[in-house]
């Protein structure tokens, strides 16, 4: 016998015990024996001794017995100490990427990426988990996963135990009226598994057109510390403004805010640092893509009286407070807007008259909306343009060019927005999306601020090629 021949054998002795011998007794030891004591029966030449026949029918019946013992004692291992394995399967779909799920060490996750768009590195996953332990589930029977963004305090889900569903899936959603975050329930999958069934989880995934190009600034963001700020709540201004905080301490510094006392609440939303007043960070937070982010930005809005504070400055004889509050229309809801300047005497605030056609137009909104992701918000602008005027096309190209992180020349560059009529790019600066819009307006084209996970969607507007 080879030595890999008898390796396997050793391998296959050590795995399957008792179960492994009662098989080689029964189909070839005692099968070998039987077939020695038949051909010593029938041999007439010379004929067998009664010694002879007492050896090879002592060495058969030896043999069945020993098998038919260690076919015993296989049932009563495999009844009584058989290893068991119950597994409880499932999958959360849909989760950003700074969004974290955690357990006991009885349930192990394993992520699939979603596809994304070229140029894009905004990544959706699912999340695949398995619970293991040594007796059945339980009808009802639950596990507890951990869920949270970042800094945030985590939400503990239970989900329950159906033995109808081999596998479910679910969604994690953000319940503005609950003000929790749920879990429901997306999918099931009621098909019957074999005992031991470790299959991989399947799911359709959507087919996806492609992508317009997404392109990244070259601006780099300093991160700017508030002055003379009150230092209760100087963190939390910091971690607002920030766009490399994490999603879970912005959510955290929201909770926080809303709960300061009256007097301190005001102070820090009518606060001015050097980068913009927080009333200004909070109404675009207002709009973020993470709608948890989002409620508890709008909820902290709703305990301060915005549209009286903005009217009560637009009315003052200060500039710099003037000024302070036209910069804030201009990141409200249009309609939000309107109702502010509607209760604004214009004849009677200085320098109004040139603010208000401005603000007829609403050309100038800084209306931006942030997409969370690993390194901090990202603020997204789409441009599109006629791509019959070559003005337009060529102003564009040297745009992109020189505020986008590329290492293509020029004439690649004009190749690339050969035939196109729109483009989305990106950075981590909410000045950079306001100055490029501007420019890109000025070149001739449109320019919209869009929240990139809530965008690509099937059946979306944009021209994929």
């Amino acid at each position: 016998m080879k030595s890999e021949s008898l390796s396997q054998w050793v391998e296959l002795a050590f795995q399957y015990g008792p179960f492994f011998f009662s098989i080689l007794f029964l189909i070839f030891i005692s099968r070998s024996a039987r077939q020695s004591y038949n051909r010593v029966s029938v041999r007439r030449d010379p004929p067998p001794t009664e010694k002879e026949m007492a050896v090879h029918r002592w060495v058969f019946i030896t043999s069945f017995a020993v098998g038919i013992l260690l076919v015993a004692a296989s049932v009563v291992w495999w009844f009584g100490y058989k290893p068991s394995v119950y597994v409880f399967r499932g999958t959360i779909k849909n989760l950003r990427e700074y969004e974290k799920l955690d357990s006991d060490g009885s349930i192990y996750f394993r992520s699939e990426l979603r596809r994304i768009f070229a140029g894009d590195e905004t990544q959706l996953r699912n999340e695949h988990f398995v619970a293991i332990q040594e007796t059945p589930f339980r009808r009802g029977q639950t596990i507890q996963i951990d869920f949270g963004k970042g800094q945030e305090k985590r939400n503990t889900f239970e989900i329950a135990y159906s033995p109808e569903e081999v596998e479910a899936a679910f969604v994690i959603e953000w319940n503005d009226k609950e003000q929790r975050n749920i879990m429901k329930k997306f999918s099931v999958d009621k098909k019957s598994a074999g005992l031991f069934s470790v299959d991989r989880l399947v799911f359709a995934q959507s087919i996806l057109p492609q992508s317009i190009p997404v392109d990244r600034g070259v601006t780099v963001t300093r991160r700017v510390q508030p002055t003379n700020v009150n230092l209760t709540f100087r963190k939390l201004v910091d971690d607002l403004q920030s766009p490399y905080t994490d999603v879970g301490s912005k959510i955290v510094a929201t909770e926080q805010i809303s709960k300061l006392d009256p007097a301190t609440f005001k102070e820090c939303l009518t606060t001015k640092t050097q980068q913009e007043s927080m009333l200004v960070t909070l109404l675009d937070l207002k709009r973020h893509t993470d709608k948890e982010l989002a409620s508890k930005a709008n909820q902290v809005l709703i305990q301060f009286d915005v549209e009286g504070y903005l009217a009560q400055q637009l009315g003052s004889d200060n500039v710099e407070v003037r000024k302070d509050a036209q910069e804030a229309l201009f990141h409200m809801d249009k309609a939000q807007a309107e109702r502010v300047i509607k209760t604004v005497d214009a004849k009677k605030t200085p320098g109004s008259k040139l603010f208000f056609a401005q603000f007829d137009s609403y050309s100038a909104s800084r209306s931006v909306r942030a997409t969370g992701s690993l390194n901090g918000d990202r603020y997204y602008v789409k441009a599109e343009w006629d791509p019959s005027n070559g003005e337009t096309v060529s102003c564009l190209t040297r745009l992109f060019h020189d505020e986008l992180q590329t290492s293509r020349t020029i004439d690649q560059e004009a190749v690339l927005m050969r035939g196109r009529k729109e483009r989305l790019v990106y950075w981590y600066s909410k000045e950079w999306a306001i100055g490029i819009t501007g420019k890109i307006e000025h070149c001739g084209g449109k320019a919209s601020f869009v929240g990139l996970q809530d965008t690509f969607q099937l059946g979306t507007p944009f021209n994929y090629q």
